[in-house]
């Protein structure tokens, strides 16, 4: 009897055994295939990024090798945008994503961020000129829904807003053209004010004593033209500077770019501080130095002196506005080329 009760135990041990061992490979088997992705639903977007830009003129020699690692390094630059925190956050922003049950929960676990970019696949399948943007859910609606919202903002944030910039470029040259049309229209009417006072052509040139001074003269104002425009793109870009240290740019940088960032705008700050210091005052001097010649070839006369400074002012003011005219055809001709960047396939959801 008692052997038999034994047999009886040693049945029933094996058996609570080889359940534990069973629920123990049922966890296994379940943890792995959720890391693989299996039971999921993946779905995928795909984007061209072309190697160059193809301008529709103006064509330039691509060949070269460092254009290989130059294509490279933009891909990995578009593989960060895509799950940068602004990106991300301006995903999060659209209300179809909003509501996902699947954002609900990190919502409430404070920072559905860091999830999708823990989540989000980023790659260029075979080294191509395509990158694929995915994810695997549980639900592939949810799956489809996250991935074009990703894209769409990638596209919003990073793409249309470089092509802004090119816009923006082209109405500043067709800006820049007409204001150096009028001032050569004004230029050229005041010479022949000038001309009728003298009682002269304006094409009347002057002696070769007073051209001698006045090529001087001209030296001395072109260099202080020059110097006024340095300051004043210096200033420009310090201003730039300045408010970049007080905008939202920073709090769209991940906390361990923030600070390097910033200190690399400040010492940028103080750079062109010190240099606008120093050209302000070697300005300043040149200016004395112009108003000094400027006396010594009044002498020769004020009409006939203001006359050849005004035709020179024309001749600069040509030779500008055909490079200005130069460089705003080729904007507007690049402005119509096809975009780098271009949404081939949005996201589709298939089963694993």
């Amino acid at each position: 009897m008692v052997a038999i009760f034994k047999r009886r135990i040693g049945r029933l041990g094996c058996l609570v055994g080889l359940i534990l061992v069973g629920v123990i490979l049922s966890a296994v088997v379940f943890l792995v295939l959720g890391l693989l992705g299996v039971g999921k639903h993946r779905a995928s977007a795909i984007l061209r990024i072309a190697r160059a830009e193809k301008p529709i003129a103006f064509q330039m020699d691509t060949a070269a090798s460092t254009d290989r690692d130059r294509f490279e390094i933009y891909k990995a630059t578009q593989q960060q945008l895509v799950v940068s925190h602004f990106v991300l956050l301006a995903a999060l922003r659209n209300p179809n994503v909003a509501k996902l049950p699947v954002i609900r929960r990190e919502q409430e676990r404070g920072d559905p961020v860091h999830w999708l970019q823990r989540h989000l696949c980023v790659h260029f399948p075979g080294k191509a000129e395509l990158m694929e943007v995915s994810i695997a859910l549980g639900d592939p609606q949810e799956a489809v829904t996250l991935v074009n919202a990703v894209v769409n903002a990638y596209l919003q944030e990073v793409v249309n807003a470089e092509l802004d910039q090119c816009r923006q470029r082209l109405a500043e040259l067709d800006r820049a053209v007409g204001e150096m049309e009028r001032d050569i229209r004004m230029k050229r009417e005041a010479l022949k004010k000038l001309a009728a006072e003298l009682g002269t052509s304006d094409t009347g040139t002057p002696s070769p004593k007073q051209k001698l001074l006045l090529e001087d003269l001209e030296s001395a104002r072109q260099e202080s033209f020059h110097m006024k425009s340095e300051l004043r793109h210096m200033k420009a870009e310090l201003a730039a500077q300045k408010a970049l240290q007080s905008s939202d740019v920073f709090n769209k940088l991940r906390e361990e770019v923030k600070a390097e960032k910033l200190a690399t705008v400040q010492a940028e700050v103080k750079r062109l501080e010190a240099a606008i210091a120093m050209t302000t005052t070697e300005q300043q001097g040149l200016e004395r130095e112009v108003q000094q010649m400027r006396k010594e070839a009044e002498k020769f006369g004020v009409t006939t002196v203001d006359m050849a400074m005004v035709q020179t002012d024309i001749k600069n003011a040509e030779t500008v506005l055909a490079a200005l005219r130069t460089e705003r055809d080729k904007a507007k001709v690049e402005h119509r080329r096809a975009p780098r960047i271009q949404l081939l396939v949005p996201a589709q959801a298939s089963g694993h």
